[in-house]
């Protein structure tokens, strides 16, 4: 786990909020951009994106309450139980799997671009590369803003 500074309840909702509908903007202004005759492509690729986001934050949820339960146990077994997370007002703890949203998106970009390279006349490599590149860098967003403290980590209340 990493403790970084906490950030306002303001700035984390608008982070929330940029990523919910940046992804599915960035997946249809690419759909308009290169792929115009494709209903499909216009259908699938802000789909893939908010994917990305929701998947990706239940992967971190997911791979954190993991991470934390085994280093609970991995500290029992080593005799270092009793430790206990000082709070603190000034800052947070992220825990691990944020990265997650980097191999989401490139797989969901990857996806929508085989889709729109058999469809639309832009090529089959150039448009995996390019919608590829695009989940990458939306990927790479989410866990940075994550990684930061940006993004909050998803509780099941």
């Amino acid at each position: 786990m990493r403790r970084v500074p906490a950030r306002s309840s303001a700035v984390r909702l608008l982070t929330v909020i940029a990523a919910f509908v940046g992804g599915p903007l960035l997946g249809l202004g690419l759909a308009a951009r290169f792929t115009p005759g494709s209903d499909l492509v216009r259908g699938i690729g802000p789909l893939a994106f908010l994917s990305v986001f929701l998947m990706g934050a239940l992967l971190w949820m997911g791979t954190g309450v993991v991470t934390v339960v085994a280093r609970v146990l991995l500290d029992l077994l080593r005799g270092r139980g009793g430790r206990r997370a000082v709070r603190d007002a000034d800052s947070t703890l992220v825990p691990a799997g944020h990265r997650a949203f980097v191999v989401l998106g490139v797989t969901a970009g990857v996806l929508v671009g085989c889709v729109a390279g058999l469809l639309t006349p832009l090529g089959l490599w150039a448009a995996v590369a390019l919608w590829g590149l695009a989940g990458l860098g939306y990927g790479w967003a989410l866990h940075r803003a994550a990684h930061h403290g940006w993004l909050p980590f998803p509780e099941p209340d």
